[in-house]
């Protein structure tokens, strides 16, 4: 089953940043393919995206979650676990800049599948 993960606000300033988008996704620049990252983000967060909707304040956790994951493994050059999940070390970074953008810009989390 696909999973398009989006942002519920238009326009936000993610920078530079590049994820897996789908038919009806982007590549980041406010929704993205959530299943090629959902198991990733529920092993880090605890949270799974395969939800209708994600509140701001549970977005705000998954986002320092993610930073803080990052922030723990930035000596290594990558951080092997990632790969477990198909993703590049870049991946991961980018996947905390959404949910960082995401969660300060007010913005909840939508699923659609």
């Amino acid at each position: 089953m696909g999973l398009d993960t989006y942002s519920s606000k238009e326009d936000l300033d993610y920078g530079k940043i590049s994820l897996c988008g789908g038919m009806m996704s982007a590549n980041g620049q406010g929704s993205f393919r959530g299943k090629v990252y959902s198991d990733f983000v529920e092993e880090v967060t605890g949270e799974s995206l395969y939800q209708e909707r994600i509140p701001n304040k549970t977005v705000r956790t998954m986002s320092y979650k993610l930073t803080k994951y990052i922030e723990d493994n930035t000596e290594k050059t990558h951080d092997p676990d990632a790969y477990n999940y198909g993703l590049s070390w870049q991946e991961a970074k980018d996947l905390a800049k959404w949910f960082r953008a995401t969660a300060w810009n007010d913005a909840d989390v939508i699923g659609w599948w």
